[in-house]
């Protein structure tokens, strides 16, 4: 795979995470996300574990849990 289309998916990847971390209240929409990036769900999903180390979900989730604990301190 050229290095170019590497970046650009590498950079849709974040472009994810960045539309996740920005709205907590809600779930994250696949296929929207799928939409947006320009990628089948399950490319999206497998480059989005191999970047952050978890599902898309999973990852949502966790930011959720670390936003309350911050929230009940």
């Amino acid at each position: 795979m050229p290095k170019q289309a590497q970046l650009i998916r590498c950079k849709a990847i974040y472009t994810i995470r960045d539309t996740i971390v920005s709205d907590l209240s809600t779930p994250p929409n696949l296929r929207a996300l799928t939409t947006a990036s320009g990628m089948s769900e399950s490319k999206m999903q497998r480059l989005f574990r191999q970047i952050f180390g978890n599902s898309i979900y999973n990852y949502y989730q966790l930011l959720r849990i670390k936003e309350a604990a911050y929230l009940i301190r």
